[in-house]
């Protein structure tokens, strides 16, 4: 291989330095020789390949090994089974870089150190000539902190404090930034307004759970309410709108793998039915365009959920929109519910509960769609209303 001129540069100043050191060269000399027009990295890049090409030998590495309570039990055990040469099944059992390092080094005469803290005999050491080990042991305390440090006869002089009394008082100026979320979906949004939580500043009692038997114990009995509407939801995302056959589509859906058996026996096939011969569903037929869980991520002013926010700060969006179409009039957003409601008040009253999150739906449509979302609206699956949000 032919070598670039900035390698044989490289190499002559290696060479050159070398004889005349007799020290290993290291990169960031060799960028300073250089005067900069080469950065030390690239200089370490070239210099690994001139060792790969056989031009460089690495003669020399530093490693610091830290070991905590008992070290000298562990370096005699180490001891015990070392070799010169060590022999490659003890290599294979070592559980740690470090004890790949010492055993080579316990069987050269620059341990002595090692040896003398594991408390055994030298015996069978290497005779090579290859450059010298330097073994140095360090004891951590004299590394640590001394707590109670004298104070020095200047900062006496001055008059200086070592604390402030005025630190307990001390109240973080951006507190009201920390209750804000760097990610918030549009569900945590479900039952209150956009700022309302932040706004009122409310204290929320601590909820405790009561104890019950974990979930292994306990006998299994069917799905839960928000396991059924997850099945019913799946199916609502491939219902074919066009065929009112709704058990043969949970069938086929069961049969494709989309569903499992018990999802499919727990779809509410009637309330499914309901859906299919609604005018929502027939405005959705006719629609110009349409899509169904849809997935957004949108970076929204912070403000949009607290009006009290600073002007820069923003929160990062997530959701998935159940349905959403296009009409001459603009964007309309879906919501499906199969929340438990009977009466016009239960559908009233869930319906303001999910206001902010069809808010947040229609925020992250205009911002991604660049279109303007003229109407909100929630289908209630098991009453089988529609519910228009303004």
């Amino acid at each position: 291989m032919d070598l670039t001129e900035r390698k044989k540069q490289i190499l002559k100043r290696v060479v050159e330095d070398y004889i005349a050191a007799a020290e290993p060269v290291g990169s960031k000399a060799l960028a300073e020789e250089m005067g900069g027009s080469v950065s030390s990295a690239t200089i370490r890049n070239e210099m690994a390949e001139l060792t790969t090409l056989g031009f460089l030998l690495l003669t020399k590495e530093d490693a610091v090994l830290c070991a905590r309570a008992g070290a000298a039990k562990h370096l005699a055990d180490l001891c015990a089974v070392t070799s010169c040469p060590v022999r490659p099944e003890t290599v294979e059992e070592q559980k740690c870089m470090a004890d790949w390092i010492l055993l080579p080094l316990l069987c050269r005469p620059e341990a002595a150190p090692l040896r003398d803290m594991a408390g055994v005999m030298a015996g069978g050491l290497y005779t090579g000539d290859t450059a010298p080990w330097q073994v140095f042991i360090h004891d951590g305390d004299d590394f640590g902190w001394a707590p109670g440090a004298a104070v020095s006869d200047t900062e006496k002089d001055a008059g200086e404090t070592l604390f402030d009394p005025a630190l307990l008082t001390f109240r973080y100026p951006y507190q009201r930034e920390t209750t804000l979320p760097a990610k918030l979906t549009a569900t945590q949004l479900k039952g209150r307004a956009l700022d309302q939580e932040i706004a009122e500043d409310a204290y929320h009692t601590p909820y405790i759970r009561p104890l019950v038997q974990p979930k292994f114990r306990r006998e299994k009995k069917g799905l839960t309410p928000a396991e059924r509407g997850t099945a019913t939801h799946l199916v609502l995302q491939y219902l074919d709108l066009q065929n009112l056959d709704v058990p043969g589509q949970v069938e086929k859906l069961r049969l494709e793998a989309k569903l499992t058996a018990e999802q499919a026996a727990a779809v509410d096939v009637p309330a499914l039915r309901r859906f299919l011969e609604s005018p929502l569903a027939e405005e959705m037929r006719q629609a110009e365009t349409a899509a169904r869980e849809y997935r957004f991520t949108v970076l929204m002013p912070a403000r949009d959920y607290d009006p009290a926010a600073a002007e820069e700060d923003s929160i990062l969006l997530q959701g998935v929109v159940d349905c959403w179409f296009e009409t001459p009039e603009g964007i309309t957003v879906v919501d499906f519910k199969t929340d438990f409601v009977q009466t016009e008040e239960d559908v009233a009253q869930h319906a303001e509960l999910y206001r902010g999150q069809l808010a947040a739906y229609s925020l992250a449509l205009e911002r991604v769609l660049e279109k303007a979302v003229t109407r909100k609206a929630l289908y209630f699956l098991q009453a089988g209303k529609t519910v228009e949000i303004s």
